[in-house]
């Protein structure tokens, strides 16, 4: 569903359980498909598949609540990218 970074650690979170490897996101991100998971912070990926809302904020940003509750913030920087693939 995604994936968080934590150092060089990354923590990845699935319908069933939830997994710690020793990568970097970066490297994860180029290990895998490009369309299967989308970055929308330097710390965190995630699966269009199991984004259950978008939700904008007061400022601006906007926040992605994921299926299992999680919400995950999208940084300025991942912003338009989500944006355009979502057709917001």
């Amino acid at each position: 569903m995604y994936v968080l970074a934590s150092g060089s650690y990354i923590d990845i979170f699935t319908t069933e359980k939830s997994y710690v490897h020793r990568m970097s996101l970066q490297h994860i991100l180029s290990e895998i498909e490009s369309k299967a998971l989308l970055r929308i912070h330097r710390s965190t990926a995630i699966s269009l598949n199991f984004i259950d809302k978008v939700i904008p904020t007061n400022y601006g940003e906007i926040d992605v609540k994921m299926k299992d509750g999680k919400l995950l913030r999208v940084s300025k920087t991942y912003k338009k990218s989500l944006q355009t693939l979502l057709g917001i």
